[in-house]
């Protein structure tokens, strides 16, 4: 019988690799499933009577990113429901030790959380439906993953990070610097959590941050050049 580690190993690291293949073929292919923000506002698909209709559907239906914090509730929520049905005191795959946090998943959807609430009334950009779904699966996944291998990470650079990057949100939503280090700053979340643990999922789950950085900029950088033209 394999064992449940291994179990869900395989299958978050292909979910993962299959998340990375997807933005990158759809960066390639099909671009306007990967634009949010204000880019994706003049970006509609027109196939609504083929066989594409379904996420034509799902793209084409815009919600507020207020709706973010829905995002940052699902790690507690899983963390929650799997300490409950599965018992906390399960013995971890890595060992305990005092100058590593328990839940990184955790520390970063709390303040991510708090930060979506606080800067909401100024936030009028759109994401996709479809884009909505994702993060909910994708929140999931990676808080599931970490309530099973209670994964841990060294809290100082952790920490140090997670206030960078807090730092920069403030200035991109409450004083509209337009910077962009708060996208560098979430690989360094994610770059610093797989070399704390060095798992395959944790690697394809780095892979995903960094396209989906790297897509999110070129999609700034864009509707920044085409604003100036205007």
């Amino acid at each position: 019988m394999l064992n449940l580690e291994l179990v869900v190993e395989i299958a978050c690291s292909i979910y993962f690799a299959a998340i990375l293949v997807f933005t990158l073929v759809s960066f390639t292919f099909l671009p306007f499933l990967i634009k949010h923000g204000r880019s994706i506002e003049t970006h509609k698909g027109k196939h609504s009577k083929s066989w594409f209709y379904p996420v034509t559907f799902l793209h084409n239906t815009r919600i507020s990113k207020k709706w973010y914090c829905i995002f940052y509730m699902v790690p507690s929520l899983t963390f929650a429901a799997y300490y409950l049905f599965c018992g906390y005191f399960r013995k971890p795959l890595i060992s305990h030790s005092k100058d590593k946090c328990p839940s990184p998943i955790l520390m970063h959807s709390w303040r991510r959380f708090a930060e979506t609430i606080l800067y909401s009334r100024n936030i009028n950009s759109k994401m996709t439906l479809l884009q909505f779904l994702h993060g909910i699966l994708y929140f999931l996944v990676l808080s599931t993953y970490m309530a099973i291998f209670r994964l841990r990470v060294n809290i100082y650079g952790f920490l140090a990070i997670q206030i960078l990057q807090s730092v920069s949100h403030y200035r991109v939503y409450a004083l509209k610097s337009g910077e962009l280090l708060h996208y560098f700053l979430e690989i360094g979340i994610f770059w610093h959590i797989f070399c704390s643990v060095r798992t395959p999922s944790m690697f394809f789950n780095l892979l995903y941050v960094c396209s989906f950085v790297y897509t999110s900029i070129y999609n700034r950088l864009n509707l920044i050049k085409k604003v100036k033209i205007l």
